[in-house]
């Protein structure tokens, strides 16, 4: 089984990224200021794994940016991505 949680750097803040069912019902991922901490649902795979994980991330990093502008920039950074053939180790399980 994969990590479920990792500690990484953002601009120069150390934070948590979790893959969690601690969140709501309506969302795929989260990002937490006051906690340093990125949740993720555990039931997203692939390009959309990626996708949440990188918009999130990028919320993290720059906090003013609009929300279109963070759907734009990740959608592209996770698609790139993925067409090179990172995956979740998951993905690879099996």
């Amino acid at each position: 089984m994969a990590k479920r949680s990792a500690r990484v750097y953002i601009g120069d803040q150390r934070w948590t990224i979790q893959i969690t069912k601690s969140l709501a019902p309506d969302r795929d991922g989260e990002c937490d200021y006051d906690a340093r901490t990125i949740r993720v649902h555990p039931s997203l795979q692939g390009e959309d794994l990626l996708e949440v994980i990188v918009h999130e991330m990028l919320h993290a990093r720059w906090p003013d940016l609009s929300e279109e502008a963070i759907l734009e920039h990740s959608q592209e950074i996770a698609g790139t991505l993925y067409r090179l053939g990172f995956r979740h180790e998951e993905e690879h399980d099996g």
